[in-house]
């Protein structure tokens, strides 16, 4: 009886704090599928910030196991610091999916379950996840770009390396072209007033002119 309560206790008090009971909270699916190219993972991504994360979090056991053990949902309360794309409160919750017990570090697992962000500054990439008030990573470890010593680090065989090494300015300045991209009609509008020559001189400055910032 005494068990039961308490588990009725703590079922009542997850769902006051995130919406979700402990069921649902175990049984989420997250979109894990990842990006091709960093214009994709720029357009899915519906909130892109730069946050604090402290390394606390709730775990919550899945019913699904791989090879080497159970998946876990991890939830966790994020302090954003700025947002690039986007519009959010000053605190997010983020569910991540990683592997109990806690696979080595080489481990294939470890790529596609990332598990709980540890302590430290983040520039991320998120989608909702339907049906809750949380955020995943978009494209898992593609999504996470850790920031040190003031800049952006791009994870190795994840992270795009245009992300890499940027401080936060640069950081933000890389996602806004990419959001925003010169109109090529503007450029192409003008063909009746310049020769092939110039039309040609200027759509291809415009253009370095993106890649370059």
């Amino acid at each position: 009886m005494l068990k039961s309560l308490l588990l009725a206790c703590l079922i009542w008090t997850v769902s006051i704090e995130t919406g979700q009971t402990v069921t649902e909270l175990a049984n989420l699916k997250l979109d894990m599928s990842r990006s091709q190219t960093e214009q994709a993972l720029v357009n899915r991504a519906a909130l892109i910030l730069m946050v604090n994360c402290d390394g606390s979090y709730q775990s919550y056991p899945t019913n699904r196991t791989i090879p080497n053990g159970r998946l876990v949902h991890y939830v966790q309360n994020l302090k954003v610091e700025k947002q690039v794309k986007g519009e959010v409160g000053r605190d997010i919750r983020l569910v991540t999916t990683g592997v109990e017990p806690l696979p080595d570090p080489s481990h294939s697992s470890n790529i596609t379950y990332p598990g709980a962000l540890a302590e430290g500054k983040y520039a991320l990439f998120l989608q909702p996840v339907k049906g809750t008030n949380f955020y995943s990573l978009v494209g898992g470890w593609q999504g996470v770009y850790p920031i040190m010593d003031g800049k952006t680090i791009a994870l190795k065989g994840h992270g795009f390396s245009r992300f890499d090494n940027l401080s936060p300015e640069q950081f933000e300045r890389t996602v806004k072209n990419l959001l925003h991209p010169r109109n090529r009609t503007t450029f192409l509008q003008q063909r009746q007033s310049l020769s092939p020559r110039e039309t040609t001189i200027q759509w291809t400055r415009a253009n370095t002119a993106v890649v370059l910032r």
